[in-house]
């Protein structure tokens, strides 16, 4: 079976965007934020069984900073080490792209991204993910049809945001802008 991508999404979407937006790959792997207190906290309130992971991500991720974690070629492969208790990592197989410092929930996206810049970051396996500026619609299917070429991690669609928007604990609606992932879709072709 053939598959091939569409993005239905993303056209009923272009329309309704206000400009100007962010622009940042979306990586398939899983969220994970670590507290102003050092607590790791993952989107879905998942605990992290593997207590290897859980040290490494406790010394990479800084506080306040909120990111994804990748893990070797496939998603499945991150969800194998996540949920064993004892498998140990392999080196250069962990990536953290980080995404966010949201010490200041009250402070514009642009502003928490600056911040997040200026870190240092303490390993090689953590980066901060690539932003671009973008101010039409045509821009958004460019960056859109560059990202789904990308290989794993990378390739499941891109992030856009409101450079002023402010931090949110939940989902963001088309309504509100602050965030919206926009995901590539696969269909199968007879």
């Amino acid at each position: 079976m053939l598959f091939r991508s569409y993005e239905p999404e993303l056209e009923s979407v272009l329309p309704r965007l206000r400009y100007p937006l962010i622009v940042q790959p979306k990586y398939d792997g899983f969220r994970v934020q670590k507290t102003r207190n050092g607590k790791l906290e993952t989107r879905s309130g998942k605990r992290i069984y593997n207590h290897h992971l859980r040290r490494v991500l406790n010394n990479v991720i800084p506080e306040g900073a909120e990111g994804e974690v990748t893990y070797g070629s496939s998603f499945q492969k991150l969800q194998e080490l996540v949920s064993a208790r004892d498998v140990e990592l392999v080196d250069g197989k962990l990536r953290v792209t980080l995404f966010d410092y949201a010490v200041n929930l009250s402070t514009p996206y642009r502003e928490r991204y600056e911040v997040l810049q200026r870190l240092q970051l303490v390993h090689s396996c953590t980066e901060v993910v690539s932003s671009k500026l973008v101010y039409t619609s045509s821009d958004v299917l460019n960056c859109f049809s560059e990202e789904i070429q990308q290989s794993y991690p990378r390739g499941e669609g891109i992030i856009l945001r409101d450079p002023n928007g402010l931090r949110l604990n939940k989902r963001s609606t088309l309504r509100e802008q602050l965030l919206i992932a926009v995901k590539r879709r696969e269909e199968a072709v007879s």
